[in-house]
């Protein structure tokens, strides 16, 4: 998020169940929009219509955490359901370096900003971001990115938790992605203490 932006919550004021429900259909991939009833249920969809969806996905990635953002700790009822949604992204081999960092940099801001003990959800998100931080030396700047996000997310959830964290397994693999390659915005969950 930008600085300067307008991100408080009466930019959803009277919305927020609209905007909430827009955000959970997307992620289940249940939007009219990601729907094709030309498109036989064998037939896959065509290459841009994937791309589409990726990029639908991302922005249904930043809008979760531009409500997270604003509203903080008030949309904790929602917090469980679009931990879990984002949180199947990371699992998908399809997934575009873009939603995955989306949904790396979302997830990290859920779980700063929540008012529910997530505990039992780290180590579920930790193995979910594991993945991000395997890179070959001359990986694209995209999933540069997403590593850094997923760095940014790590972060989040040690300052959020410590002790639920398995601080011997997880620093080296955190270390290793320093510096920040791509995202610097980063670097403030990263280097808080």
């Amino acid at each position: 998020m930008y600085e300067s932006e307008d991100d408080n919550p009466a930019f959803v004021e009277g919305h927020l169940d609209t905007v909430c429900n827009i955000a959970i259909q997307i992620l289940e991939q249940k939007a009219f929009c990601q729907q094709y009833p030309d498109q036989d249920g064998a037939e896959e969809a065509p290459e841009d219509q994937a791309e589409y969806d990726s990029v639908l996905i991302s922005s249904a990635g930043y809008l979760v955490a531009a409500l997270v953002n604003a509203l903080g700790t008030d949309i904790a009822q929602a917090f469980e359901k679009f931990f879990l949604l984002i949180a199947k992204y990371y699992l998908s081999a399809t997934s575009e370096a873009e939603v995955l960092s989306n949904a790396a940099f979302a997830a990290g801001l859920l779980i700063e900003s929540s008012d529910i003990d997530l505990s039992q959800q780290h180590l579920h998100l930790l193995g979910a971001l594991r993945p991000l931080f395997v890179l070959a030396p001359d990986a694209p700047a995209g999933k540069l990115n997403a590593r850094d996000n997923a760095a940014g997310a790590i972060g989040r959830t040690i300052i959020r938790n410590t002790a639920a964290i398995p601080l011997g397994q997880v620093l080296p693999v955190f270390i290793d992605a320093l510096p920040l390659k791509n995202d610097y915005l980063e670097n403030r969950p990263v280097f808080r203490r």
